[in-house]
This record gives structure tokens, C-alpha cells and sequence, in this order.
């Protein structure tokens, strides 16, 4: 299950499962680096590398799901611990907007909330990447067609 990808600007990916195990994907390499010599493997390899892909984004998707629920369970604590706090310190109806301001800047909601915006953005990138295999096929098929074209009037 991927819990966390680093990237670089070189397209490398390294996806991080929740035992801390990681695989690092050359993406551009991998997925892109095609011609007339590979084009029929990668043809074979198409489904089992969108499987493979569509599964870590869909761990991704679950993983930033589990934050979300993280940070609401947080947010829902904090709030009740903010506002109790703000009767006993003598204000007697503490407003929705004063509560939810000392939610939002306290540190370890901050923290939760960067997790998130983590987790977002990383499922964010694994959904660029389906959509791109996605293209990959549609491009591998155009491929073939030519080559098969080119074949035929070399013939």
C-alpha cells in the first residue's frame, strides 16, 4: 500500500508502503521510453503497469481518506477542548468563530492538516500518472498502427 511518494524533477518516484518498504519508478523510463524495437513488449506490459499504478493511487486515495478522518476527529476534539477551555477562562458563550480560530492555529491541528495536504497532493501525482498510462495505451495502439503501415510499404 503506498503511504507516501517522493519525487524528483527527474520524474523518479519513490512509493513508500506503510511497513516503510520503498520502490523507487523511473516513471519516464518505465512507462514512456518507447520505440520500434519495445513497442510490442510495452504493449504487453500496458495492463499489468496500469494495474500496478491505478493500485498504488487507489492505496493513495485510502491513505489521504485516513487523514481526513484523522484531522475531522481532531478538529472535533480540539474544538470541544477549545470551547470548554473558553467557559472556564469566563466567557460565557464562546462564538463558533473564536472557537474554530484556536482549532485552526493550534500546532498539532497544523501539523495534521500539512498531512493531508500530503497525502492529497500525492494521490494528486499517482492520478497523473493513470491518466497519462491511460494515454500510453492509447498512443501504443497508434504505434503499432504505423509501424504495421510502414511495414506494409516496405513490403
Amino acid at each position: 500500500m503506498a503511504t507516501k511518494i517522493k519525487s524528483n524533477n527527474d520524474q523518479k518516484f519513490t512509493i513508500i508502503n506503510r511497513n516503510g518498504e520503498a520502490t523507487t519508478h523511473d516513471v519516464q523510463s518505465e512507462l514512456f521510453d518507447i520505440n520500434e524495437y519495445n513497442y510490442q513488449n510495452a504493449m504487453l506490459d500496458q495492463a499489468s503497469k496500469y494495474e500496478q499504478w491505478s493500485s498504488y493511487m487507489t492505496d493513495m486515495y485510502r491513505y489521504s481518506q485516513e487523514k481526513h478522518t484523522q484531522l475531522d476527529v481532531l478538529h472535533s476534539k480540539l474544538y470541544n477542548q477549545k470551547f470548554h477551555e473558553a467557559q472556564n477562562a469566563g466567557t460565557k458563550k464562546p462564538t463558533k468563530d473564536y472557537v474554530e480560530s484556536l482549532v485552526l492555529t493550534n500546532d498539532e491541528y497544523q501539523v495534521k492538516q500539512a498531512e493531508v495536504a500530503d497525502a492529497d497532493y500525492n494521490a494528486a501525482q499517482l492520478k497523473n500518472i493513470v491518466k497519462a498510462l491511460e494515454q500510453r495505451k492509447d498512443m501504443l495502439i497508434s504505434f503499432g498502427s504505423e509501424m504495421r503501415a510502414e511495414k506494409k510499404l516496405g513490403d
